[in-house]
């Protein structure tokens, strides 16, 4: 009971954070619910109070409270979308997926980068952004400042994206069908690709959502292949197996059955996005800008040059495939 007491604060601030970026983020859409809850968390963890008190909590809510908001979120998934995915088309996103993930290993041995931002950066860019790399943190044991810096990369990428991939489209003469995969098969975050193709119109926007579901269903496996190479990675370090997988995938199971409601399950999915907020909170109060600024550099390069090669993958495919 004790344990469970001193646990209270940091969780209840985590989760005044998140309400407030929530508010927020209808001011400010583009930048959305999670990046604001963790740039807020960011800025009052770097201002001069004690947050000693609140260390129990926040320790407990980027842990606990973020593999139980990766869980919930598995409720949004609509594996419905998978069956519009010809052989080809399904196997060409397995392959920018697992393309991406690599060069992220191979580059960031080539600028020099130590520890696991590369792969959190390549998870980010090549499956779904915030959600991806918050999952796959705990796997590979990943730093405060890595994870911090590797979402701050993808959100500011995946707004950079959300402008020009329409531009990109109408200055090659892609046709909707084209247009919808490039925009679900590049952009990071489910938001971004939603805010992105549905202004286009409702076909643009219904083809990118079937192409990103096809990315984001990749995270099971890419979870499993995180937690090996974590392990392999901190061999003194005694990993547990990250079994909030396990219920991430019965999660989807369920969203695609009639045991749970449309409503139900709504509400589970929203759940999920607001604990993953505040999971970002309590991330963004453990953040210290000066080491992040060391680290922002080559950051900012390597997954701005991720980005630009997944761009030329899908424009790629679709002058092969489509």
């Amino acid at each position: 009971m004790q344990a469970l007491k001193a646990k209270i604060p940091g969780f209840v601030a985590a989760a005044l954070i998140a309400g407030i970026a929530a508010v927020a983020s209808s001011y400010i859409p583009m930048l959305g619910t999670i990046l604001l809850a963790l740039i807020l968390g960011i800025l009052l963890g770097n201002m001069e109070f004690e947050t000693q008190a609140l260390n129990p909590g926040l320790k407990f809510t980027e842990k606990k409270v973020l593999e139980l908001a990766i869980v919930l979120i598995g409720f949004g998934f609509d594996g419905q979308h998978l069956s519009n995915l010809s052989m080809e088309l399904a196997g060409s996103i397995v392959v920018m997926v697992a393309v991406t993930v690599l060069l992220s290993a191979a580059f960031g041995k080539l600028f020099g980068m130590e520890g696991n931002l590369s792969l959190l950066l390549g998870v980010g860019n090549a499956i779904c952004g915030s959600a991806a790399i918050a999952a796959t943190a705990p796997a590979l044991n990943a730093e405060e400042k890595e994870v911090g810096l590797s979402l701050g990369v993808i959100n500011l990428l995946g707004i950079v994206g959300l402008v020009t991939l329409p531009a990109l489209s109408y200055l090659l003469g892609l046709s909707d069908y084209d247009t919808g995969f490039l925009i679900g098969g590049t952009l990071q975050s489910v938001g971004h690709v939603a805010a992105s193709s549905f202004a286009m119109n409702e076909r643009i926007g219904e083809w990118a959502m079937v192409v990103k579901m096809g990315r984001v269903f990749l995270l099971i496996p890419m979870l499993v292949v995180m937690h090996f190479i974590g392990r392999k990675r901190n061999p003194d370090t005694v990993g547990r197996f990250p079994w909030f997988i396990l219920f991430f995938a019965a999660a989807v199971y369920l969203a695609q059955t009639d045991v749970l409601s449309p409503s139900v399950i709504g509400t589970l999915d929203s759940a999920g996005e607001f604990m993953l907020a505040i999971a970002m909170a309590a991330i963004g109060m453990g953040i210290k800008i000066k080491p992040l600024l060391k680290l922002s550099g080559k950051g900012l390069a390597l997954g701005a040059v991720l980005f630009v090669i997944q761009i030329s993958m899908t424009v790629g495919f679709i002058l092969v495939l489509l």
